[in-house]
């Protein structure tokens, strides 16, 4: 059986520690499939980067990446994005019919899953995985068990994850370009080449 990792974010921007989980999770399934956010319900639309530059910019970053795809499934449905949509219309799409799906996570995202338009209907039909965060503990899984009489189907990606967000990556691009170092040795070991160029292209995250 072919199984997927949906790995859905708002990728504002995306950075190589997104690129990093991908391929752990490449090591459980065969292919991980990223799903930009294109209405968050749970941020301002306002305040994110537009979606085709938040789309452009994983794509060229994955672009050369096997068992990577990129969808814009959730850009072209109308109203906030909900997990559950999109991983009901993976399943009913051609080509993922009868797949295993699993929804690519970390323990911050967990730890609030109780919060989630039909969450329970999230773990009920679909499989977990879950990455470590900085300042999350595991046992958010007890808190979250105890909400539910529904088991827990997961897999749990091991090492120490890279704690650096894309809210502080995008504190230092607008730093960088605010103070004239833009391109550092230190974005140089956070972000994709191509994606620094294009956010310097296209005048993203000023101050």
């Amino acid at each position: 059986m072919v199984n997927v990792a949906i790995f859905g974010g708002t990728f504002d921007p995306p950075h190589l520690s997104h690129l990093l989980l991908a391929k752990q999770a490449l090591r459980m399934v065969n292919k991980v499939m990223w799903i930009p956010v294109s209405d968050p319900n749970h941020k301002d639309k306002e305040q994110i980067t537009s979606f085709e530059h938040r789309f452009n910019m994983v794509k060229l970053m994955i672009d050369n990446e096997e068992h990577m795809e990129l969808s814009d499934m959730e850009a072209k449905r109308s109203g906030k994005s909900y997990m559950i949509d999109t991983l009901n219309q993976v399943e009913d799409s051609e080509g993922y019919f009868n797949e295993e799906i699993y929804l690519l996570i970390g323990l911050d995202s967990l730890s609030e899953l109780h919060t989630w338009h039909k969450w329970e209907e999230i773990i009920a039909r679909y499989k977990l995985m879950v990455y470590p965060r900085e300042g999350y503990s595991f046992s958010c899984l007890d808190d979250l068990q105890k909400k539910t009489k529904l088991g827990l189907d997961m897999i749990i990606l091991g090492g120490e994850q890279n704690s650096r967000s894309s809210e502080y990556i995008r504190y230092w691009l607008k730093k960088g370009k605010a103070d004239g170092f833009f391109k550092t040795n230190i974005m140089g070991k956070l972000m994709d080449e191509k994606v620094l160029k294009y956010i310097e292209q296209n005048n993203l995250y000023t101050v």
